[in-house]
Formats: C-alpha cells, sequence, structure tokens
C-alpha cells in the first residue's frame, strides 16, 4: 500500500510539474513611440515617447509554440486634439519560438481589442470609439534559473477607431499605429 501510494503521489508530483513547465508568464515594462494615424481628420501631431506595459500568459501545446492572453497599455494620440492618452487593450497571443541552449528567439503575433472612448469637448459633439487591436514583433529570452528568464522585444502594434459626430457612427475610421520596445521577465 505504501508503494501504491508514493508511486501515486510520484505521478501526480510529475504530472504537475509537466503542466507547469508548459506556461510561460511575461511581465515587461517598455518604450512606446506613437506614430500618425491614417484617417479622414488631418491634426498637427507629432511623434511622441512614453512608458507602458504588458502581461501575457502563455501555454506551449507543443515544444516550438506558445498561445495565450495578454494585456497592454501604452498611449495613443489623439484624434481630434493634440493629446494623448493611454489605451488598454486585450489580445490572443501566437508566440512560435527556438530554444537554443538557453537562449529563447519568438516571433510575437496579438490580435485583440481595445478599450477606449474618448470624448470631445466641441461642437458638434464628437467621440472617438476604439476596437480592433494588432500587434506582430520579435523577442528574445535568456533563461537565468529553470524558471526564470530575462527577455527583450520590439513589436509594431495597431489600433482602429470610429469616429463618431452627433452620437452617430458617421465620422470614418481611423487606424493608430506604434512600436514598443520592452524588457521584462519570464517565469
Amino acid at each position: 500500500m505504501k508503494t501504491i501510494f508514493t508511486l501515486i503521489t510520484i505521478g501526480f508530483a510529475t504530472f504537475s510539474y509537466g503542466q507547469l513547465s508548459k506556461f510561460d508568464l511575461y511581465g515587461d515594462v517598455g518604450l512606446g513611440i506613437n506614430g500618425n494615424y491614417s484617417g479622414p481628420y488631418e491634426i498637427d501631431s507629432v511623434s511622441t515617447t512614453n512608458i507602458g506595459g504588458s502581461i501575457t500568459l502563455n501555454y506551449k501545446p507543443i515544444k516550438h509554440l506558445g498561445i495565450g492572453v495578454g494585456a497592454q497599455m501604452y498611449k495613443v494620440i489623439s484624434s481630434m486634439v493634440v493629446k494623448e492618452y493611454y489605451l488598454p487593450s486585450i489580445y490572443v497571443d501566437i508566440r512560435p519560438q527556438v530554444m537554443i541552449g538557453n537562449h529563447k528567439l519568438m516571433a510575437l503575433i496579438q490580435a485583440g481589442k481595445s478599450f477606449k472612448r474618448d470624448e470631445y469637448d466641441i461642437t458638434p459633439p464628437q467621440a472617438e470609439t476604439h476596437g480592433v487591436f494588432v500587434g506582430t514583433g520579435l523577442g528574445y529570452s535568456y533563461k537565468l534559473t529553470k524558471f526564470f528568464s530575462v527577455f527583450a522585444s520590439g513589436k509594431a502594434f495597431s489600433t482602429r477607431a470610429r469616429m463618431e459626430v452627433d452620437n452617430e457612427k458617421r465620422g470614418g475610421k481611423i487606424n493608430k499605429v506604434g512600436l514598443a520596445f520592452s524588457i521584462g521577465v519570464e517565469f
């Protein structure tokens, strides 16, 4: 009986360790660079930099692929007036990756939704509602211990917004773009 209990305990511990090793948690802080946008309005906007970050949880169903969910927050430039605001986004994350010794190279592919409604106190009343978010980039990770790595990444992202004039969706669509260069940790 003692042997069976020991075998079950070892089996459960091995299974649990195997499941934990299939998950990667990434957290980073980075420098965001706002680009101009394409849309129906012309404003004098300039590229600016800001601090932002993201967190992503990935599951590795196979050795060279991580699939998961994440959230990020970087600043974007307003479409109607010259101002910046933080834009929260959630996304599905796909990371093809290759491990060479302690080095991991990965591609970042993200698609999701941005959440923000920005209203402008002008006449007629206008607002900007954000929707689709996409991001793509590259990352590098170096394993320091069995469960801890440091990583760096660079990505380009875009979010689509719809303009509303007098509470009607008739103002057109706007694409806002940005770059993010970040450093962080991986567990």
